[in-house]
């Protein structure tokens, strides 16, 4: 029996990275032939990935004297996850393919001048302050050390860095050091009055290098709109990174195929699933000859709006950026009724953020398949709807939840808010609680604030809320932050005159929160993966969407699909929160009201909706019957 392997590479942010790692769980679970790496790129785009990639190195190292055991916390032997960086490892650094070994490399930082380490062809290190090096004694963990002690293991978690490097305006080389997250540091420069970037060395191969990469583009388009800068902004260093791997990852998977052709036991190279936003690395997998699958962490009608957006632009000529503002309605094949154009991302109404946003939708023709987190029975127009010829096989492998029944919820159950929120809940009557929450980049500006503050003081349900400080006006930021005091935003004495029926939070752990009997209803952006842990747990919607697709997930949830109530569908803002949509008071009460003492019948279409998500999974479900098409197209083309 041949074993096939699967590389799968996430974009490097928390959400899309969960759901890559948790199919790479599944298609071991499924079958025993599987085997499966993940690539994680660095540098990460989100903060919040660090803890994640930590808890995957140590669900790695299991006890030297247990067995490998899939359980809850850790996992599958089939499975290793890589942390790739844009130099990668030497070749001395990879465990032989015999043993399989579990490896966490944390090399030095040599005793050289930063021009060394950086003109050097593969990067050994990880810590690097200035010109400084890194006292990483204590977290030597070598290989050879590795393969001894976890030999039984057959995960691979390696963590090699390179450092971002670039000159500020001071001219004093600035350097990511390891763990911290990219964005801060571009968020700090973007926000500068001026952009003096220039690599720190002149011959410093600038596609390693992502910054430098993107202000060049910057000062190239001085001071664009808001709107245009972020997006192209964002989408640009996504991009930049994704190219930036090629050479790297092409590497690993040369080491990874000579080890399956060094050793009969060794499991032979299969294949590539590829997060959507980085299927530029097709490139790599057509240099192999091996076929490469795409998943879409959207769900199945989105991507029928995608390809039929690229077709309308690409074969009838269609300016897609009129459509901004305007009153055409749309025939989506994916959709039953018709779309309001406005509501498309705002993305695909600045001409340069859409001309990278098509070549997603472009590179999918090319696909062996693609991979889509939902289920046939929640969006089965959809679904049928891309069986039309024209598009590679669609597999609905979801609907794709982490909860921390299925594993440890990372970054959560440790700390005291966590506690103090669950036991607050816990002293709640079942289905009473309205959760308030909108994601990794929702937040809200004090006169917004103020108006969702006064709709629930009046409307006088239990409610639980998660608020994030914006960042300042004009500013650039990935995610917003926690207030240190919510009396600085909130109504005088709000907190006081709420505090028999009502918790105010910062971060929220949101699929714990959903999952607690208490809560009844949740006020969402309608991000895909809000959606569908709300699916999961049944809990009814109200809808208030935001940014990227959410106005599109809004839509569905709402008119197609029935299972949600409107806020208000066509909000929007930017990172900024500069372009804010103000929701009185009274638009907010109204529906919290619809859905708390009226909405019996969408609480049941809901509760009936997670019931279908939860069997579909299970064995003779259709989602279950999809990831078997999958595997079996993996291991059919793996046959010699």
């Amino acid at each position: 029996m041949k074993k096939a392997e699967v590389v799968l590479i996430p974009l490097p942010a928390m959400g899309h990275k969960v759901a890559v790692v948790e199919i790479a769980k599944l298609l071991v679970q499924r079958d025993d032939r599987i085997y499966t790496t993940v690539l994680v790129m660095h540098p990460t785009v989100d903060p919040s990935t660090t803890t994640f990639n930590e808890s995957l190195a140590a669900s790695t190292l299991p006890d030297p004297g247990a067995p490998i055991i899939p359980c809850s916390g850790q996992l599958l032997p089939h499975i290793r996850t890589v942390a790739t960086a844009l130099v990668c490892s030497p070749t001395s650094q990879l465990p032989t393919a015999s043993t399989h070994a579990a490896s966490v490399t944390v090399l030095h930082a040599l005793d050289r001048p930063l021009s060394k380490l950086l003109s050097a062809p593969a990067a050994d290190f990880v810590d690097v302050a200035e010109h400084q090096p890194c006292p990483a004694e204590s977290l030597t963990h070598t290989v050879a050390e590795s393969a001894k002690t976890h030999a039984r293991c057959h995960c691979r978690c390696m963590l090699p860095f390179l450092p971002v490097a670039f000159t500020s305006s001071l001219g004093l080389p600035i350097v990511q050091i390891h763990r911290q997250p990219l964005l801060p540091i571009l968020s700090t420069l973007l926000n500068s009055s001026t952009l003096p970037i220039s690599p720190v060395l002149p011959n410093f191969p600038l596609s390693h290098c992502v910054i430098p990469a993107l202000f060049r583009q910057a000062l190239d388009n001085p001071r664009p709109s808001p709107n245009s800068r972020q997006h192209t902004a964002a989408l640009t260093v996504v991009y930049t990174l994704v190219e930036g791997q090629k050479p790297h990852v092409k590497e690993y998977v040369s080491k990874i195929r000579t080890q399956s052709e060094l050793s009969l036991d060794a499991p032979r190279l299969a294949g590539f699933i590829f997060y959507s936003f980085v299927t530029g690395l097709k490139e790599v997998a057509n240099e192999f000859g091996l076929p490469w699958y795409a998943f879409s962490a959207s769900g199945a009608a989105f991507l029928g709006c995608l390809l039929h957006l690229q077709a309308l632009h690409d074969e009838q000529g269609a300016d897609l950026t009129e459509f901004k503002n305007s009153d055409v309605e749309l025939s989506i094949p994916s959709l039953v009724n018709p779309f309001p154009a406005k509501l498309l991302p705002s993305v695909l109404f600045e001409k340069d953020s859409l001309t990278t946003v098509l070549e997603q939708p472009r590179a999918l023709a090319e696909a062996r398949g693609i991979l889509v987190n939902t289920f046939l029975e929640f969006e089965s127009h959809a679904v049928n709807s891309l069986s039309n010829g024209r598009t590679p096989p669609i597999y609905p492998v979801g609907p794709i939840v982490k909860h921390k029944r299925d594993g440890h919820d990372v970054g959560s159950e440790g700390s005291n808010n966590y506690r103090n929120i669950i036991e607050w809940l816990d002293d709640q009557p079942p289905s009473s609680v309205l959760f308030l929450c909108f994601g990794s980049g929702g937040s809200f500006r004090e006169k917004q604030v103020k108006e969702i503050a006064c709709a629930l003081e009046k409307c006088g349900h239990r409610f639980l809320w998660s608020l994030r400080k914006p960042p300042p006006r004009g500013k650039w930021e990935y995610s917003p932050s926690d207030y240190a005091n919510f009396q600085e935003i909130l109504p005088k004495e709000f907190l006081n005159r709420t505090a028999k029926i009502g918790k105010v939070i910062g971060w929220a752990p949101q699929v714990d929160i959903l999952a607690h009997p208490a809560i009844g209803m949740f006020a969402s952006h309608c991000g895909w993966n809000s959606i569908l842990e709300s699916i999961r747990f049944g809990v009814p919607i109200v809808a208030w969407p935001l940014y990227a697709e959410q106005q599109f997930n809004a839509f569905q949830m709402v008119i197609e699909l029935g299972l949600a109530v409107e806020i208000k569908m066509d909000c929007r803002k930017n990172s900024h929160g500069d372009n804010e949509i103000n929701v009185s008071a009274d638009g907010i009460m109204k529906a919290i009201k619809h859905v708390m003492e009226q909405g019996k019948e969408i609480r049941k279409k809901v509760k009936e909706m997670s019931r279908i998500g939860e069997k579909t999974l299970m064995a003779g479900g259709c989602s279950y019957s999809s990831l078997g098409r999958l595997v079996d197209d993996i291991i059919i083309d793996n046959q010699p």
